[in-house]
């Protein structure tokens, strides 16, 4: 690998971010590692044993529903000029992200120490987010439904559950 090689650690909330810096320095050691932290956050020693730059994201938080914030997050990502980005998790967010990078290529590195592919162009991710933000409505609704029309008994319930001194459940 050349020392030209610019890597994103992308930092999520959960554990084991200092250990997929090790991971990426043993894997890339020539490259320049790129550490994104949350606005306000700190770099904690160990992780800044790994890092050759710190970058702070420009919002505390980020969402397809205030593409404002999301658009701030890309322009901070293609400024930095990327090769590779790195995120902990593949969720869909974090696969949009990816697509926004502007990177060459972009993985994921699992907490079981896999290494996934995740698409680089906006389309790709955005289809992604796209599709389990449906499955999420159609379990949502299924959910509601359910439970709603189990609680209005079937006819001819109403007397079993008198008969065993039970009472009909009230809305």
């Amino acid at each position: 690998m050349s020392g030209a090689l610019r890597i994103c650690a992308f930092r999520s909330q959960g554990w084991g971010y200092a250990t997929r810096l090790h991971h990426l320095r043993r894997r890339y050691p020539d490259a320049r590692l790129v550490v994104m932290i949350p606005k306000g956050e700190t770099v904690s020693e160990q992780e800044a044993a790994y890092a050759d730059e710190v970058l702070e994201q420009p919002h505390e938080t980020y969402s397809i529903r205030k593409p404002g914030k999301l658009w701030d997050l890309a322009r901070t990502l293609r400024e930095a000029r990327l090769d590779l980005f790195v995120v902990m998790y593949p969720s869909p967010r974090l696969r949009l992200v990816a697509g926004l990078s502007g990177a060459r290529r972009a993985e994921c590195w699992s907490y079981q120490n896999l290494i996934i592919a995740l698409p680089t162009r906006l389309l790709p991710a955005m289809a992604v987010l796209g599709w389990r933000i449906v499955q999420g409505q159609l379990r949502f609704w299924r959910c509601w439904l359910t439970t709603r029309l189990r609680r209005v008994p079937m006819p001819g319930e109403v007397d079993k559950m008198e008969a065993r001194g039970l009472r009909m459940p009230r809305r």
